[in-house]
């Protein structure tokens, strides 16, 4: 109970709960060898249940797989080697990588949401964690993969707004458009863009449309990536370097729209660019083309805070205006 008040989240019913169970069963039932890990003799214990990690990680504390009182004190933080779910390979005597959420943000719903596509139904499904920013829960949860695999989906439009105005818009556009749809949202809280600066958010409608104006460099981003795209403009800006933000929360609306739209929104001519969102980058090539860069995750994801995350993997305004100066000076 104190590792989860410590790291501020958790769930700690099923941990008490369960505790004198699984110590029987460490202490008196199972065949192991704490000494030797992967002793094919072994019995192996799976919990299913991986959110209540703390259930097997106290057991392997007790029983001497090496675990310490600071491990159990450092529960989903940076580092160390007792994450939010049991992660195999990363903690001695953990035999599989489990969370009820494991396979997804998603995956759990592909073939229903394809078919959905291919009939061309009106269905909207909602999902949130969508990306790192879920946290302490750690990878099992951590959806890097997942915007781009449903945007692959022929039929499916897959918008990820990036403040409460934009999602106000983009709900009314989905039922407004009655097409399949995805309404990607954060785990974490997300600011209310001040609009008096900005532009209104009555471009999310079309897809993909300038936030804030610029004419040497573009920043394209996500969902909970804007804001980071903003500040990342507010430091360039800083140096000289006029940068336009470019909120694109649907790809496949912003494709719909009529080419000189999509030239006014993303002027040829402007080859500097950079997009961020907190998942894989190599589809964003589309729009940053070759004098581009992209920052987000191409890689499994970890269990800390959202904010130790942004920062240990490079999703930073100062990361953003990095990648946008390196751009300008590749065209």
């Amino acid at each position: 109970m104190d590792s989860v008040q410590k790291a501020g989240s958790g769930h700690p019913g099923t941990a008490m709960s369960l505790a004198p169970a699984a110590y029987v069963l460490y202490q008196r039932l199972l065949r192991h060898d704490p000494a030797d890990p992967r002793w094919p003799g072994r019995d192996r214990f799976v919990l299913s249940c991986g959110h209540s990690s703390l259930t097997l990680y106290i057991q392997l504390y007790l029983s001497g797989y090496g675990l310490t009182l600071d491990d159990l004190k450092g529960l989903r933080t940076w580092g160390s080697i007792t994450p939010g779910h049991p992660e195999h390979g990363l903690t001695p005597g953990v035999e599989t990588t489990t969370g009820p959420l494991g396979q997804g943000l998603g995956n759990y719903m592909r073939p229903s949401v394809r078919l959905a596509a291919l009939m061309e139904l009106p269905v909207t499904y909602v999902w949130t964690h969508d990306s790192i920013g879920l946290g302490e829960d750690g990878p099992t949860h951590q959806p890097v993969e997942h915007l781009w695999s449903r945007r692959n989906i022929p039929g499916l439009e897959v918008v990820s707004p990036g403040d409460a105005n934009e999602t106000a818009v983009a709900w009314r556009t989905i039922l407004e458009r009655a097409r399949p749809a995805a309404l990607c949202l954060t785990r974490q809280n997300l600011p209310v863009l001040d609009r008096s600066q900005l532009a209104g958010a009555e471009g999310a409608a079309r897809g993909g449309y300038v936030l804030a104006a610029g004419s040497d460099v573009i920043l394209i981003a996500t969902g909970s990536e804007v804001p980071i795209a903003l500040e990342a403009r507010e430091q360039l800006a800083a140096g000289g370097v006029s940068a336009r933000v470019v909120s694109m929360p649907c790809v496949e609306w912003f494709r719909d729209q009529d080419e000189s739209y999509r030239d006014e929104v993303l002027p040829p001519a402007v080859r500097a660019r950079v997009s961020v969102e907190a998942g894989i980058t190599a589809p964003w090539r589309l729009f940053t083309g070759e004098a581009g860069a992209s920052i987000g995750v191409d890689h499994f994801g970890a269990s800390a805070d959202y904010k130790t995350l942004y920062q240990e993997f490079g999703i930073t305004a100062e990361r953003v205006a990095a990648a946008a100066r390196d751009s300008l000076a590749r065209v």
